[in-house]
């Protein structure tokens, strides 16, 4: 039966497919259908495609096959398209007359499509009934159909023809193109030019002046896009504004339909407002234009970040003045807002028309611009000085009054789990996928609590027990098992679930092991819970272990965790290790290094009374908990924590303090303390390349280049021995913030590792990335110590970076360590001159954060903010694309400041002054 199916398919044999597909019976199609399967999952079935008629293919899977096999094969749906045709409605409507319009119900709701199903052919099957009309397919078959890609050529051509297939292409279906969006975008948009192929702006032009389609109705379809789309947001998928600025202006069209145009203002779409705005230009000077509604978006517009839309929007109002002055003072009026931008050139205009056409007695004029007045640059200032009353400075700038950071506050002060109703809400947090991992937290429950003893608890204890379980049995995706080696050597980069995150839960699940061992009958009911995981963990190998999987299929103890033996893992492995060790030995000595205060400090006070509690016990610290415990002694308080260590503690214990960081510090090879730990730290070198290298994105750029001598501790049981390790090679993106911790006050190590082997380019637009760089930044954020070294690279790398939310971050810890005295402004200035320089990342960026919100804070600030952009001029060479606003910025900050221009930046200023476009900056530097 198979042999004759497929010599009637490979030959073609229409007139014999009827007659052998009635005389088949259920089995015959069940068998048939199982061939057609196997057929479709070939390798080469494009080449088989063109041997036979693909028609007779999907026939006889619309006869044979079931629902659910046809949804097998939906990833490929052309393999089940079928043009219209009097043989093949016939073949349908005798063997399956329902079967197309069950399936069609099935990609509809899955948001897919028939692609290369023809329009033509849908509109007739609707006709007929075997196919149901829906506005998505109609919109997906019609610009398919209507503009066709040849990938040989590289050129689209155009089916006018198809418009005029139906009358309801032109009534109703050409509408949905607009409607729902960026389906023509499919198949032959261009997304590097951002443009569609001429031809289908002509068609549109053409139809509109042979009256086709009414100019009106057009117009008012491409502005409610941006009601109908939620994809309009991207500036890919903007062919409607290349669309309005192809359309010929009609005057009387465009005023019928104006208050359509009002609202696509707002648009987060540039391009299409721009569009809109060229289009409201030819209409601003018509009586019949609502100015009152224009001016209700005049916020939104001098609000965008996009300097086009804001000169697009002056030059209306420009026009507009021009006109006629007296009828359009409303402009004026509300020109104010306007200096919510920073930009010298944009104020300054903005100024002119206030000065050309405002009145000074205008009193509602002179109100506005008292609102924006701490917005406004000197030279604005000046322009306007008729304009304004005059206000004292101190008025302007309120004094930062704080210049300590209070580390250890009652406000800061650790929240721990006091009761089981806190333990449960901790350990059903600890192991959420997306929630922050704090080893020290779940550590301290297990060495609080001992045994669930009621019902309740026991049932709450199961159910993250259950997700603890599953965590411990998955290979973290940060490293890749080989079975060969029996090691963990290739590795992935960036993923949600990693070895620390892994680590507690085999330590929590092990705790629970701990528990049922030694505590017998009295856990019993723990027990049965704890087998009924397993049990349905076994029931369900392959949900659990993923596409990873696992050589046994079963627990490994914390003792001999998998990733014990990779050092990067090794201290907070060892760290859990005498935890387990505390708890086993049911121990009341307390670990040394737990914080008291966020993030991860420790009061020296609570440091040196549980030393004490040691030297009663006469035992010995752990090393690694001592280690921990020291670089936890946040650096405002390493002076109180040797003095009173010297008046509680007896010589030993208080010589491990001071070993650390007092007097009895060593510098030879291999000594581990305060002294040798910063000396490492300066050693390191920053730089960019001299050559553009690909990016992320494959575009040329300078990159950063960083230096890590090799650890002094290689080999040793301490967070410091991997300093020079490659970080994302193993940390993850859950990781890095109990990964920074390690470090305690020494973050400058993993910050240096982040920005060599994560940073090294401004480029952070893929998810992982960003991810990644955005959980380092909070850490940062949250460990209020010095901003030096690595950290002033990674924080000004970050206010030059393309994502919004670290230069955001940046900015707040800017003016935070500002005011706190706590960033080494030579340092930040110098990186950030380096990465302006070599253009690693848009100056305009870090422009934007001067302009917007570290100008005028404080007095303080101001002089902090004149540093960073004295040493950060210092290390520019040339022309760099936005370095004119920079210098603008300067000049600005000097007179605010009352100061003179440094004469380190003048001699820099005159080896620039050949650069046309920056003379007259330069010159007006040179004199003030």
């Amino acid at each position: 039966m198979i042999e004759e199916f497929k010599t009637i398919l490979y030959n073609k044999q229409e007139d014999k497919f009827l007659p052998f597909m009635q005389t088949l019976k259920a089995k015959d199609k069940k068998e048939l259908a199982a061939f057609l399967m196997q057929e479709a999952k070939r390798d080469d079935w494009n080449t088989i495609r063109k041997q036979h008629v693909t028609s007779l293919f999907a026939l006889s899977c619309y006869i044979c096959c079931t629902y659910n096999q046809m949804r097998t094969m939906q990833w490929n749906t052309y393999k089940l398209i079928l043009e219209y045709s009097d043989f093949n409605e016939s073949v349908l409507r005798t063997l399956a007359p329902n079967r197309m319009l069950e399936y069609q119900k099935y990609i509809v709701e899955k948001k897919q499509s028939f692609p290369h199903l023809s329009y033509r052919s849908y509109i007739q099957w609707i006709e007929k009934g075997y196919l149901a009309h829906d506005k998505y397919l109609c919109s997906v078959l019609l610009s398919g159909s209507l503009c066709q890609y040849d990938s040989r050529t590289n050129t689209s051509t155009i089916d006018v023809d198809v418009l005029f297939f139906r009358k309801v292409v032109l009534d109703e279906h050409i509408w949905y193109l607009f409607q729902l969006g960026n389906y023509m975008i499919d198949t032959y948009y261009d997304s590097k030019s951002c443009t569609l192929p001429q031809a289908v702006y002509d068609m549109f032009n053409t139809l509109v002046r042979e009256k086709k389609i009414e100019y009106e109705k057009l117009v008012s379809a491409i502005a409610d896009t941006v009601h109908y789309t939620d994809f309009f947001m991207n500036a890919d998928y903007s062919w409607f504004a290349d669309l309005l600025s192809s359309l010929p202006i009609e005057h009387n069209g465009l005023l019928a339909v104006q208050q359509k145009l009002f609202p696509v203002l707002r648009a987060k779409n540039t391009k299409i407002v721009s569009a809109t705005l060229n289009v409201i230009k030819e209409i601003v000077t018509d009586k019949q234009f609502d100015k009152e509604s224009f001016v209700t978006v005049l916020g939104e517009l001098f609000g965008s970040k996009t300097k086009k839309t804001v000169i697009g929007t002056l030059d209306i109002i420009t026009k507009a003045l021009a006109a006629d002055s007296k009828t359009n003072q409303c402009y004026v009026t509300e020109l104010g807002i306007g200096f919510i931008q920073t930009d010298k050139t944009i104020q300054l205009r903005i100024a002119g028309l206030i000065v050309q056409y405002g009145k000074t007695n205008d009193e509602v004029l002179r109100a506005n611009l008292q609102q924006y007045i701490t917005l406004m640059l000197v030279d604005t200032k000046e322009a306007l000085k008729d304009f304004l009353t005059d206000v004292e400075e101190e008025s302007i700038i309120e004094e930062y009054v704080e210049s300590s950071v209070a580390i250890y506050s009652q406000e800061n002060k650790l929240q721990w789990a006091e009761t089981e109703d806190d333990v449960v809400f901790l350990m059903s947090s600890v192991f959420d996928t997306y929630a922050e991992l704090n080893i020290e937290k779940v550590i301290d429950a297990t060495l609080r609590f001992k045994t669930p003893e009621t019902d309740l608890e026991l049932d709450q204890v199961q159910n993250y027990l259950y997700s603890a379980c599953k965590k411990a049995l998955k290979e973290p995706f940060g490293l890749c098992y080989t079975y060969g080696t029996d090691k963990y050597e290739n590795t992935m980069f960036f993923w949600l679930f990693g070895g620390l995150v892994q680590l507690t839960a085999i330590y929590y699940v092990d705790y629970i092991v701990h528990l049922i061992d030694t505590k017998g009958e009295k856990v019993k009911p723990l027990k049965e819970a704890y087998d009924a995981i397993w049990e349905q963990i076994n029931n369900n190998k392959s949900k659990y272990l993923g596409f990873w999987g696992k050589k046994e299929f079963q627990l490994v103890p914390l003792v001999d965790w998998r990733l014990k033996d990779i050092q990067i893992f090794q201290p907070y492995h060892h760290w859990c290790l005498y935890a387990k060790e505390l708890v086993q030995h049911k121990s009341k000595l307390p670990m040394l290094a737990m914080p008291t205060h966020e993030p991860i400090w420790i009061e020296p006070s609570v440091l040196v009374s549980r030393l004490r509690q040691y030297q009663e016990s006469k035992v010995v610290p752990n090393p690694v908990d001592l280690l921990f415990a020291l670089c936890r002694c946040h650096p405002d308080a390493r002076v109180e924590l040797l003095e009173c260590g010297k008046k509680e503690l007896a010589k030993f214990y208080y010589g491990l303090i001071d070993a650390f960081y007092g007097e009895g510090q060593l510098t030879t090879a291999g000594a581990l303390n305060n002294t040798t730990i910063e000396a490492y730290i300066q050693r390191y070198v920053f730089k960019t390349s001299e050559e553009k290298l690909e990016d992320r994105d494959f575009a040329k750029r300078h990159r950063i280049e960083m230096e890590l001598p090799q650890s002094p501790w290689k080999g040793q049981i301490n967070p410091f021995s991997e300093a020079d390790t490659q970080v994302n090679k193993y940390i993850s993106i859950a990781d890095i913030r109990p990964y920074i911790r390690t470090f305690g006050a020494y973050i400058e190590l993993p910050f240096a590792q982040i920005v060599k082997d994560v940073f090294w380019s401004s480029n952070v637009a893929l998810a992982d990335v960003r991810d990644y760089l955005v959980e380092a930044i909070k850490s940062l954020y949250d460990t209020k110590v010095k901003i030096q070294t690595s950290t002033a690279m990674f924080l000004a790398c970050s206010m030059f970076s393309s994502e919004g939310s670290l230069r955001d971050y940046g900015v707040e810890i800017w003016i935070e360590r500002v005011g706190y005295d706590l960033i080494d402004i030579k340092q930040f200035g110098t990186y950030a001159g380096i990465l302006a320089n070599k253009e690693w990342g848009a100056v305009k960026r870090f422009n934007t954060l001067v302009s917007e919100k570290m100008l005028n804070i404080s007095s303080k600030h101001n002089q902090a903010l004149e540093e960073t952009l004295v040493y950060l001029l210092l290390q520019i060479e040339g022309n760099v694309t936005g370095f004119k606003v920079t210098l603008e910025l300067y000049s600005e900050i000097l007179a605010l400041n009352k100061n003179k221009t440094s004469q380190e930046v003048l001699t820099k200023l005159n080896n620039l002054s050949t650069i046309s476009t920056l003379k007259k900056t330069i010159k007006q530097l040179q004199t003030q």
